[in-house]
């Protein structure tokens, strides 16, 4: 608390990781921020300083997830593998398996690493 005409002030005990001074003559201590969800720590709080949050990385098309963050470390995003895997929209899915046509279908379509395979079925041809 401050001081007033008769008495001295008391200085506050900040709790590391929780609160805050803002400086060495703080008499309250400050709450540090939480991260998002969607964010990390990228600068930890220390007892005269607030932590720091970043947002997490998203893939971008093509890219799948392939390390998740956490709460102080960024998503890792990996190209997915043309004609093996893609992801069609930015996101936080790893790559999906590229579909595959049935003995019934052609490919109309070839996938890449951020388009499916578009398979349309066969032309049934009439006996004679």
């Amino acid at each position: 608390t401050n001081h007033t005409a008769t008495s001295n002030r008391v200085c506050g005990n900040c709790s590391l990781g929780s609160t805050y001074g803002m400086s060495t003559n703080a008499f309250a201590c400050l709450s540090t921020t939480v991260c998002a969800s969607h964010q990390y720590q990228t600068i930890a709080a220390t007892l005269t300083s607030d932590r720091t949050c970043v947002n997490t990385t998203i893939c971008n098309p093509g890219q799948g997830e392939s390390v998740a963050p956490t709460s102080t470390t960024n998503r890792q995003c990996t190209p997915c593998i043309a004609g093996v895997n893609f992801t069609a929209t930015a996101g936080t899915a790893a790559c999906a398996e590229v579909r595959l046509c049935s003995l019934l279908e052609y490919e109309t379509t070839a996938p890449s690493s951020s388009v499916n395979r578009v398979c349309a079925g066969l032309t049934n041809c009439s006996a004679g």
